[in-house]
């Protein structure tokens, strides 16, 4: 837990439960070294609408390549003479390749970056899309208003409606919905293809 804390100490998530690390490694001819493994981590981090904590799954499969120092150093060496003119191609077997010296693999980069990378860009709090967030003039809660109400409680600003599923009627009920008309839709019926579909 201290660690994963030092890991993640430049964001604003926190940690449940303490996350666990499987790896195997298996060593290949030339001193390469296959790391596969899985990374289980659970985090809570502010709701991108209301700042309430929102559960992550941060788990993710390992795998990376570990290659001799030396081995690394004439492979990128290749690759440089090879690059685009700016230098900045991207080749499928740089991906994932770590170096090492010695007779030892650290592994903890290797676990820190996909740690790094559980980090979610946006979460949602359990309400998921029903989440109203806080109000845009004054920052009060939105999530214990009624569900038709559109003002603040705090300052009379308007705020947005629950999002509202759209009703789905069964089968065969209702009026049947109006054929689509447009030049795709005409082109699909054309096809044989359903443009309602």
């Amino acid at each position: 837990m201290p660690w994963l804390a030092h890991v993640l100490s430049d964001t604003d998530a926190e940690l449940p439960i303490p996350g666990q690390v499987t790896l195997s490694v298996t060593l290949q001819p030339r001193g390469i070294a296959i790391v596969q493994g899985t990374l289980a981590l659970e985090l809570a981090v502010p709701c991108g609408r209301c700042l309430d904590p929102a559960k992550v799954d941060g788990s993710a499969a390992l795998c990376a390549t570990f290659l001799p120092a030396a081995t690394a150093a004439q492979r990128n060496a290749v690759a440089d003479d090879d690059d685009d003119e700016d230098g900045l191609a991207l080749h499928e077997d740089d991906l994932d390749s770590w170096a090492y010296e010695g007779t030892t693999l650290d592994l903890v980069p290797l676990i820190a970056e996909h740690v790094r990378l559980a980090y979610p860009m946006r979460a949602l709090c359990p309400r998921g899309e029903a989440c109203r967030g806080l109000c845009s003039n004054c920052g009060a809660p939105l999530n214990a208003l009624p569900a038709d109400t559109l003002e603040c409680a705090e300052c009379k600003n308007a705020v947005p409606a629950l999002p509202v599923a759209p009703r789905t009627a069964p089968a065969g009920a209702g009026p049947k919905p109006p054929e689509k008309v447009g030049s795709l839709a005409a082109a699909l019926k054309k096809a044989g293809l359903d443009p309602t579909s």
